[in-house]
């Protein structure tokens, strides 16, 4: 709004009062004054809106072209920030989705979690609830047997499972339920689903209400040929260990330059294997982008005659100076069995190195790093356990 006799505009004259109001040291003017060309020259700058001094949403400022199908949106990757969580394995897992463990009835990221199923033992009826995601090789090698002894089998409507396989529904889905891979939880499994009780075995009891007879894939007759392992525990932390072994291999094939510029493996140069060697040689690494999404993995000093008198217990985390912060420490020592960690130092020349820090740049090294922190939660608290029952003995 602005008079006839040239008076300044009345939206421009209450937003500089309030400024002033705002600004105590500077006086107030209560009243509007002539315009003359030297203040409407200084004015000019304050003719646009407040509002279009504020931030604007990217809807007003990129539009999207209203096409007949949906527009595909590429990212800038400056716009993803340092850190960009495409890259970060713990907000990868933490991000995937959320489900429901079967045992304790908790919501969990579906990534902390094991896929469980029913397999059935070959030549036999036998089914087994077994740790799906670490025999996903065997059960592959199974089934390509299998099929290679029926070549010219005729395909059913509803597929039957076949010997040493997990069992599928109609849909040709895999028979799978999610639950947490604790040892404390498999060890408090052992005894009940171990002390037979009415018709059912008691192994029933894990299996979802949604896969039971008659509504269910899972029939009257497999029912009764459910079992459990008695040494669970142990054979879950047997397959873990094959399964990184097998990640291990992987990742340094995709990724098999040692050294390479922002590179995914570099050697840890240690004079000794101990924390303080440990620290002097993280010093010692060149900066690269994604450090901190990485992790220090411990392979051993015998292969460089380091004086090891006895075993060195490092921390669980290590501060890199370069970006003052902290990365975990893996030891492959305590981790794998002396056979496994010896097999591994032979296929990949990676693990002749007395120490290794690794950062994930593709899904095969991010699955690698929730691998070694799987197992890392299952050995420490298989070894405090053991500790416990030493103890009360």
């Amino acid at each position: 709004m602005q008079c006839a006799n040239h008076k300044i505009p009345y939206g421009i004259w209450r937003l500089r009062v309030f400024r002033q109001v705002l600004n105590t040291s500077q006086p107030i003017q209560t009243t509007r004054s002539f315009s003359s060309s030297a203040s409407k020259n200084q004015n000019e700058d304050n003719t646009r809106p407040p509002s279009q001094n504020l931030p604007q949403s990217p809807f007003v400022t990129h539009p999207r072209r209203l096409t007949g199908r949906k527009a595909e949106i590429k990212r800038d990757p400056k716009d993803e920030g340092p850190e960009p969580l495409s890259k970060n394995p713990w907000a990868q897992a933490l991000a995937s989705p959320v489900r429901t463990c079967a045992l304790t009835g908790a919501r969990i990221p579906r990534s902390l979690m094991g896929e469980w199923g029913l397999v059935r033992k070959p030549n036999t009826e036998e089914l087994f609830i077994l740790p799906v995601d670490y025999l996903k090789d065997s059960l592959k090698k199974a089934s390509a047997t299998s099929e290679a002894r029926t070549p010219n089998a005729t395909p059913t409507p509803t597929p039957q499972p076949v010997s040493g396989s997990v069992m599928k529904t109609k849909s040709n889905r895999n028979l799978v339920y999610h639950m947490t891979n604790l040892i404390s939880s498999l060890r408090a499994l052992v005894e009940p689903l171990g002390t037979q009780r009415g018709r059912r075995p008691p192994v029933f009891r894990l299996v979802p209400f949604r896969w039971k007879h008659p509504q269910g894939p899972v029939t009257k007759r497999e029912e009764g040929h459910m079992n459990w392992l008695d040494d669970m525990p142990q054979y879950v932390l047997r397959r873990m260990r094959r399964d990184l072994s097998t990640r291990l291999v992987n990742a340094c094939q995709k990724s098999n330059l040692l050294g390479a510029a922002n590179g995914v493996w570099n050697a840890i140069e240690m004079k000794e294997y101990s924390h303080s060697g440990l620290l002097e040689g993280v010093e010692k690494l060149a900066p690269i982008d994604g450090m901190e999404n990485g992790a220090v993995i411990l392979v051993g000093a015998s292969q460089h005659g380091m004086d090891q008198k006895s075993h060195v217990e490092f921390p669980d985390s290590v501060e890199l100076p370069q970006i003052q912060r902290g990365v975990p420490v893996f030891d492959l020592s305590v981790l794998l069995s002396e056979p496994e960690l010896v097999e591994l130092r032979e296929k990949v020349p990676h693990f002749q190195q007395t120490a290794l820090f690794f950062r994930p740049n593709n899904k095969a090294v991010m699955d690698l790093m929730m691998s070694l922190w799987k197992l890392k939660r299952y050995s420490t608290e298989d070894r405090e356990m053991e500790r416990l029952m030493k103890m009360k003995r």
